[in-house]
């Protein structure tokens, strides 16, 4: 009985990987065949399209490469960098000594590791990129963003069962 269950798991984690790689590779191919433009070429793309549908109806899935240029950066709370967006989340990770009871009853110590955030927060600002033919703005508000890692740093506490 102790196979099928855990064979019945097994199924269902492996039915759900195989969901997640599907949307991923389907997301991936999204990425692999978005074209690079540049600014001049969107902004004529953007003049004419206007003229026939209207300005702002222009949606167009395009990878822009050059220069950011923001009036007022962010600077990110913890590395303290200049930038135009940032995500940062302080954790706390701790060991919890709890007692349970074995098959026979008897207390049994334990020990267990959890994790709680203590802080969390994103901001983003609108910029411009500048690739030598223009400029263009992005508004990161509702955008996907890669973004780069510039800190992450372990501080242990003092144990509290010491000392």
């Amino acid at each position: 009985m102790g196979w099928w269950i855990a064979g019945s798991v097994l199924l269902l984690v492996s039915v759900i990987l195989q969901i997640v790689r599907h949307f991923q590779q389907k997301k991936l191919g999204v990425m692999q065949s978005t074209e690079t433009a540049t600014v001049a070429m969107l902004t004529s793309l953007a003049d004419s399209m206007s003229e026939g549908v209207g300005k702002g109806n222009l949606r167009y899935n395009t990878e822009v490469k050059g220069n950011v240029v923001c009036d007022q950066p962010l600077t990110s709370e913890l590395a303290g960098v200049t930038c135009v967006y940032y995500r940062m989340s302080v954790q706390r990770q701790f060991e919890e000594h709890y007692t349970e009871r074995d098959s026979s009853g008897r207390p049994v110590q334990k020990t267990r590791r959890r994790t709680e955030t203590i802080a969390s927060n994103t901001r983003s600002v609108p910029f411009q990129v500048d690739d030598g033919s223009g400029r263009i703005t992005v508004n990161p508000e509702d955008a996907e963003v890669i973004a780069e890692k510039v800190l992450s740093r372990f501080e242990p506490g003092a144990n509290p069962g010491q000392g």
